[in-house]
């Protein structure tokens, strides 16, 4: 469980400058049916947080269900070509492409998150999505 307020200190403790209302919820997409189903009981749950120079990603705990104290992925603003936002039943299909590679993740709408998953994690997800969605949807006009 994080607060925003706890994501955006935690977040500066690690060394980066993070976005207000830049945090949402999301899972890494799965690649198939098997794999969605697999995943609805052991995915890992992460914060995508909008940095001033960056993307990063913060795993929880599965254990305890608060932040990890690492980062697992950093994503330099410069280094992102493109970003496609996708809406799929319930959530919110994200791609970005930096370099040669593409992730893939996935947030739950802001509708249905406090009925989900989402609901335990926080991190300002509901609240925040349409501007996270926003700012991610602006990489495409700046490349």
């Amino acid at each position: 469980m994080a607060s925003e307020n706890k994501v955006i200190t935690f977040v500066k403790n690690l060394g980066y400058e993070p976005v207000e209302k830049g945090s949402i919820i999301v899972r890494y997409l799965p690649e198939n049916l098997s794999a969605k189903i697999a995943k609805m009981f052991t995915a890992e749950i992460y914060v995508l947080q909008i940095c001033k120079n960056e993307i990063i990603l913060l795993p929880f705990s599965t254990i305890t269900g608060f932040l990890k104290e690492e980062t697992s992925l950093v994503i330099k603003n410069t280094e992102i070509n493109s970003v496609e936002i996708k809406e799929e039943f319930l959530n919110y299909n994200i791609y970005i492409k930096y370099g040669d590679e593409i992730i893939a993740l996935t947030a739950q709408q802001a509708e249905t998150s406090d009925l989900r998953s989402n609901s335990f994690y926080g991190a300002g997800h509901k609240k925040n999505l349409k501007n996270v969605l926003s700012i991610l949807s602006d990489f495409n006009k700046n490349t």
